[in-house]
């Protein structure tokens, strides 16, 4: 009995002393044994912009209704009704009024608004009317069906549009679904862009109201929506080797560069922030201006660069100062190290389609290097 007590007390103090003289940590002559190519670290990179460049992208702008002309900036709206079969061909007509809202206003809350209407005279698509698509002759006829004259102040809050003379053609003729009005800007009188927002849930299409009296001369009126409106804009930015621009509504689209990353390809990267210093002496925003860019791969090296993906939002950061845009593109930078050619990050204004936002950033060539974008890598290499 005493021999197995014994016995059971030198086993416990066997596993005592296994347990403790164990160790998370090899001792001084473990280390000597380890590489330090076998342990996980993490390391940094910086790269600066080795290239930059701005490219023509055109683009319909759909599900606006925007007209008028800022310095360089000119937009032509587009707008199409139809029902006029309902309003009798004999019909007297009274008055034929297009309106639609200013709640979108570029870039200031006041200015000269100036524009000729044109009767549209062939058929067009909202989805595919380019700028370019305004300039082909015939497109629209000449001399201008009316003109439209205001100097608007910050509360008035409508476009109203007469074009009786359109609609009592368009209604005598049986034409019960003309191809349209477009809107010119004056180049000289005009000194703002005005329109309307895009607003979830909210029916913003112009509207035209036609009052007539019918063949037994009681008063009637017919109300319709449009069926399609777009706008079309261009404009001549200034040209600078310090700065590269991205145009929404025109639109512009930037394209940055960063050859050569010394990089290890077999690693991990954890982080890839992309620095874009602005120039706010050249950009233009507007209190309705969807401040942020995307950022995208881009996997063609060739016009018209519309082969992207991984869209990466790019925002200021509202504690730097000079202003700065960043966004975290690892997910980018890890597929230029594994499968993907670097051919660089296509940048394009969130509000393209909707808004007239330029974004003037700094660029590759700018004088003061602290301003030229870069992009700040964090990469676990792993043993």
């Amino acid at each position: 009995m005493k021999s197995a007590i014994l016995f059971c007390g030198i086993l416990i103090l066997l596993v005592l002393s296994l347990i403790l003289g164990c160790s998370d940590d090899p001792n001084d002559s473990g280390l000597t044994l380890i590489s330090p190519q076998d342990t996980v670290r993490i390391e940094s990179y910086t790269s600066t912009a080795t290239s930059d460049t701005t490219v023509l992208f055109r683009i319909p702008g759909t599900s606006s209704t925007l007209v008028g002309k800022y310095q360089d900036l000119e937009v032509r709206a587009l707008m199409q009704f139809t029902g006029f079969s309902s309003v009798p061909s004999t019909a007297r007509i009274d008055s034929a009024v297009v309106t639609f809202t200013m709640d979108y206003r570029f870039k200031d809350s006041s200015g000269t608004i100036a524009f000729n209407v044109h009767e549209m005279t062939r058929t067009w698509s909202q989805g595919s009317f380019l700028w370019d698509s305004s300039n082909v002759p015939g497109i629209y006829r000449i001399p201008p069906e009316t003109t439209y004259l205001k100097n608007v102040i910050p509360g008035d809050s409508l476009v109203t549009l007469r074009i009786d003379k359109l609609v009592n053609q368009w209604v005598q003729a049986g034409t019960d679904v003309p191809k349209g009005i477009i809107l010119i800007p004056d180049a000289v009188s005009s000194t703002i862009v005005l329109g309307t927002k895009n607003i979830s849930n909210v029916d913003t299409r112009p509207l035209l109201t036609v009052a007539y009296h019918d063949s037994s001369d009681s008063a009637r009126t017919f109300t319709t929506r449009s069926i399609q409106r777009s706008f079309v804009a261009n404009g001549n930015m200034s040209i600078s080797p310090d700065v590269f621009y991205v145009q929404a509504g025109v639109s512009s689209r930037g394209i940055l560069r960063f050859d050569s990353l010394a990089i290890p390809k077999q690693v991990s990267i954890t982080e890839a922030i992309l620095e874009l210093p602005v120039d706010n002496s050249s950009t233009l925003l507007n209190p309705s201006s969807r401040d942020t860019v995307l950022a995208y791969l881009l996997r063609k090296n060739s016009p018209p660069f519309d082969s992207l993906a991984l869209g990466t939002v790019c925002s200021p950061d509202p504690l730097s100062i000079p202003r700065v845009y960043r966004a975290d593109i690892r997910s980018i930078v890890q597929l230029w190290l594994t499968r993907e050619p670097n051919y660089g990050i296509l940048l394009r204004p969130l509000g393209e389609f909707l808004t007239l936002d330029r974004f003037a950033y700094y660029s590759s060539s700018a004088p003061d290097p602290a301003l030229r974008p870069k992009l700040r890598i964090k990469y676990t290499v792993l043993p």
